[in-house]
């Protein structure tokens, strides 16, 4: 454990140093294109279109949220102009106006603040400085925002981040995201198990396994805008199952004809391989009038990483995946959605469970497959939007369990191939929702929502006494049940913009249900902005989790042992604190973070006898920490960002550790792209501290990444991946690292 603290310490510091030794760094003035006059010839044309032809021209980067310029046509500019008159002309009409970094880059945001919140900077108008990229979020308040202006802790992952990762699934790209810890297929977000987060795409819930795991090897890259990561409560906002945080993937909406395609191998240091083929094709705007079209899918087919007693950490997988958006512009501001999507994926996996003093080797089989429908409505105009969506996700699974081998298990001579478990599980998610928001007295942004959630689950390891069944197979009897929860919540947001550098965001939420708690979920979040590239941030929320039919029902034997669920089990409960101070000095962003989360009825797994775990409650818990998260442009081409947890997760009666959480966890990443080369070269350092397993074991490992990309052609791209580069291996099914992964394959695009 000393050389981890070493390697902690010293991280810490890279990141502390970044703090507060480069400031002076920022001093450094760069060249400003846009004072630089040249002859433009931009015929009227879609903005969009217009935009691009720009920054081809000036070598100057725009950048805006896809919905700011959709359906927006451009005049143009012909003549002699400096850089900054000719955005001028290009946007004039369009009801945008735009701000310049230290980078060269124009950030585009509407000239008439529809949110109030997007005052904050005002004073930053018409001053060309060291100022951060305005990115947009939608996932902390479900209204479109300013990063900088929203109190909550949201990272943005971007396309240009997946694409650096070579990532084909969701899991490859939140284990190096701050604050997120992956157990298994599991995210822990701030200490918080993967149940205590909701994983959605485009804002809408998925269903899956029961316990909520595997989802994120299930979600494909292919058509992801960016992925907004929410750290904290957002009970008022979202409901149960928030203590966490919310992971929101959001997809590409069709505006104009685009293509790409990427294939991909990879090789692990043994026998494990796997193959990946993609695509992504969308049309609209111009070719098709108000209609839009995307079309994606995914094929992944992984052979099995085979250790020595012959288990299988990475199962044989194939996965199939594809999706369908439709959009359809009644006018500008008024656009009706269909979403549609399926997934099936095929699993194999050995692995040897222990019961008692009997050890048995299983082969366990699974096929998945999640159908999803949605339609939704949406309109906006100035000062007033309006959303409501159905939508259903349906998911089922059978599973089957067999001995790999003639054994002795538990006194009784099994035989390699004969059936010891089997199930088919289903479980459905009806959703209906709905949200208005207004501004009121210029400086108040309400937003008025509500929800209507029907869950149905029915399976043989569900124990409900409800709508009871039998099934058999090979001999072999199994009891199941069903469980039906209907879930209604109402909920009051006000974006309260009460002097031009301070902003308040009161939130509260009631749910209720007919077979669990009603709860009713307050927060309140601020940002004082003490200059325009300084900010103060505080959140007090109070979040809740609703106990899932697992572990109220759940009676299952797996990998070895028994779990059982408590009927009698209470709804976990959260009250939560953060305070933040985060800002930027030229090339230098930072942001630090404590937070503190005081639990109560914390559900969590206990042996009860050898083998045999039930789901109780820990009466209370605390869960702290310290996140410090930097970034610095060296120079245009190169960069370096990092980020150091510290985590402090205890039972409080007790004072012992939760287990699965990491005391101490950084990420370090170097990139360099040049796009005169098209090459690009991104490096990841992750260090795991003091990982505890179980209450006598704990991990700490070292891993490190690399990867490289180099465009052949306009339209072609090929790219090579090293994961884990010096090859660490941590044996345990709770951290399956199994080595070093080499993987490439190639991109095409127009």
């Amino acid at each position: 454990m000393k050389g981890g603290k070493t390697k902690t310490g010293f991280l810490a510091g890279i990141l502390l140093l970044l703090l507060i030794a480069v400031p002076a760094m920022a001093e450094q003035k760069e060249a400003n294109l846009m004072n630089v006059s040249q002859t433009f010839n931009i015929e009227a044309d879609v903005l969009e279109d217009a935009l691009d032809n720009y920054s081809e021209v000036t070598g100057i980067k725009t950048v805006y949220l896809n919905e700011l310029v959709e359906g927006k046509k451009s005049p143009g500019v012909q003549g002699i102009y400096s850089s900054e008159d000719a955005v001028k002309k290009i946007l004039k009409g369009t009801s945008l106006t735009y701000e310049v970094t230290a980078e060269n880059t124009v950030v585009l945001k509407e000239a008439k603040m529809v949110v109030a919140q997007r005052e904050v900077a005002e004073e930053k108008e018409g001053i060309k400085g060291p100022v951060e990229i305005e990115q947009m979020v939608v996932t902390a308040s479900r209204t479109e925002a300013n990063l900088s202006a929203v109190p909550a802790s949201v990272e943005v992952v971007t396309e240009e981040e997946i694409k650096a990762r070579s990532a084909n699934r969701i899991r490859d790209i939140l284990k190096l995201s701050t604050g997120v810890n992956l157990q298994q297929k599991e995210p822990f977000i701030r200490g918080f198990k993967g149940e205590h987060s909701i994983v959605m795409i485009d804002g809408k819930r998925i269903a899956g396994e029961v316990d909520y795991s595997f989802e994120l090897d299930r979600i494909t890259t292919e058509n992801i805008e960016r992925i907004e990561i929410v750290r904290g409560p957002m009970g008022a906002v979202y409901g149960s199952d928030a203590l966490g945080g919310v992971i929101n993937i959001i997809t590409k909406r069709p505006r104009k004809f685009s293509f790409k395609s990427q294939a991909q191998y990879g090789q692990f240091d043994n026998d494990g391989q796997n193959g990946d083929l993609s695509f992504n094709l969308m049309s609209g705007g111009d070719e098709m009038g108000p209609w839009g079209v995307s079309l994606s899918g995914q094929i992944f087919d992984a052979k099995p990483y085979i250790q020595e007693n012959g288990d299988t950490p990475r199962p044989d997988r194939n996965l199939k995946t594809g999706a369908l958006k439709l959009t359809y512009d009644f006018t500008k501001d008024t656009v009706l959605t269909f979403d549609a999507s399926i997934m099936n994926e095929e699993e194999e996996s050995i692995i040897t469970s222990t019961m008692g003093p009997s050890q048995i080797q299983n082969k366990i089989y699974d096929d998945n497959d999640r159908y999803d429908l949605s339609l939704g409505l949406s309109h906006r105009q100035q000062g007033i939007g309006a959303f409501f969506r159905i939508y259903t996700s349906i998911y089922d699974k059978y599973s089957e369990t067999r001995y790999n081998k003639d054994a002795m298990f538990m006194g009784k001579q099994v035989k390699n191939g004969e059936l010891s478990d089997f199930g088919e599980v289903d479980r459905w998610t009806r959703i209906a929702e709905g949200r208005i928001s207004k501004v009121f007295f210029d400086d108040h942004f309400l937003t008025f929502g509500g929800e209507y959630r029907y869950e149905y689950f029915k399976g043989p390891w569900l124990d409900t006494g409800e709508g009871t069944y039998q099934v058999t197979k090979e001999g072999m009897t199994k009891n199941g049940s069903e469980a039906k929860i209907k879930y209604y919540a109402g909920y009051l947001q006000d974006e309260w913009q009460i002097t031009d550098r301070f902003l308040i965001v009161p939130a509260l939420r009631y749910d209720c249900s007919d077979e669990l708690e009603n709860q009713l979920s307050p927060k309140i979040g601020a940002t004082f902005s003490l200059r325009p590239n300084f900010r103060i941030k505080a959140n007090y929320g109070q979040g809740f989790k609703n106990p899932t039919p697992a572990e109220l029902y759940l009676n299952a034997y797996r990998f070895g042992k028994r779990i059982i669920g408590d009927p009698d089990i209470e709804s976990e409960k959260s009250k939560s604190y953060e305070a933040a101070i985060e800002g930027e000095l030229g090339r230098l962003s930072y942001r630090t973070a404590y937070f503190y989360n005081d639990v109560k009825d914390l559900i969590t797994k206990v042996m009860v006898e050898p083998n045999v775990f039930q789901y109780t409650n820990i009466d209370k818990a605390k869960i702290q920490g310290i996140e410090l998260e930097a970034g610095f442009d060296l120079m245009e081409n190169l960069s370096i960002k990092g980020s150091y947890v510290y985590l402090d997760a205890k039972d409080k009666k007790t004072g012992k550790r939760l287990e699965a959480r990491p005391r101490n966890r950084a990420i370090l990443n170097t990139s360099y792209s040049s796009k005169d080369h098209g090459f690009r070269a991104d490096f990841w350092l992750e260090y795991t501290g003091s990982y505890l397993i179980e209450p006598e074991k704990e991990e700490s490992y070292t891993l490190c990444h690399l990867g490289l990309a180099k465009d052949l052609t306009k339209n072609l791209e090929i790219y090579v991946n090293v994961d884990n580069i010096f090859d660490k291996k941590v044996e345990d099914l709770e951290i399956p690292i199994i080595g070093i992964n080499y993987f490439g394959g190639i991109r095409v695009r127009f």
